[in-house]
């Protein structure tokens, strides 16, 4: 299997691997961790739960949102298809009688996530620990960063990006206020494994990241390198994180 697949296998694996129960115990009541769930659009993730028997059904409130299923493997998983709220109902009809529970989800836009774990930019919002989200709201292509050991909807700072291809190299563009200064500054994504710009491609930008080579791509999978054009010693490295979601308050849902 190429790194490409590897990466992308391991990004929607991870989400349903971390977050999916198992139903093994018969004796044991269907029970979910919470009530409310955020998904990402296209992806597909999976929703933990415990116990119950090996007769469940489910049912999605509005299917243009979101589609649901049981997987004997993966638990419940579930596929973002539009942005919104819905719920689904899963019902264990293995007991007399039927147990039901009722699930509330937040389907978000398409959201990337990645930790910082060096930076040599000079760019204090890139600090390390920080959280830099890409995000696709339909046509608009905005990052979110939210700063180490905050909760996830206290933005810290935020901005725009676009993707280019010059000559067969990947680029990021990025626009977004620092300390109160608006900066522009591009990046090279050229070290950046081409499993993980695979991953960019396929959620974020399919057209415009279809005819990047990156011959000099790293051996390391899970990094994002954003090499400054002018200065290649000014940059960031983030750690790739595809099991967090920014929340639905993030996006006005």
């Amino acid at each position: 299997m190429n790194i490409a697949k590897s990466i992308l296998n391991f990004a929607l694996l991870a989400c349903c691997v971390l977050f999916t129960g198992c139903n093994s115990d018969d004796d044991s009541p269907l029970t979910f961790y919470g009530d409310e769930y955020s998904v990402r659009v296209g992806v597909n993730e999976g929703i933990p739960f415990t116990g119950g028997t090996n007769d469940l059904s489910v049912k999605v409130a509005n299917p243009y949102l979101l589609e649901a299923s049981i997987s004997q493997l993966k638990g419940l998983v579930v596929t973002g298809k539009a942005v919104g709220r819905t719920s689904i109902a899963v019902s264990d009809n293995g007991v007399t009688p039927p147990a039901n529970k009722t699930l509330k989800v937040n389907v978000v836009p398409m959201n990337l996530a990645f930790v910082v774990t060096d930076n040599q930019s000079g760019i204090s919002i890139f600090n390390a620990g920080n959280g830099i989200f890409l995000a696709k709201e339909g046509s608009n292509y905005n990052f979110y960063v939210v700063e180490r050991n905050s909760s996830l909807d206290k933005i810290h700072a935020k901005g725009t990006y676009s993707f280019s291809v010059e000559d067969g190299r990947p680029y990021i563009t990025m626009d977004f206020l620092d300390k109160g200064q608006s900066m522009n500054v591009k990046f090279s994504l050229d070290s950046t494994p081409l499993g993980l710009l695979s991953i960019l491609q396929r959620y974020l930008d399919p057209e415009t990241l279809k005819d990047f080579k990156n011959d000099n791509a790293s051996s390391d999978g899970q990094y994002l390198m954003m090499s400054d054009v002018t200065a290649s010693s000014k940059y960031i490295r983030a750690a790739f994180s595809p099991v967090y979601v920014l929340p639905p308050s993030v996006f006005g849902i």
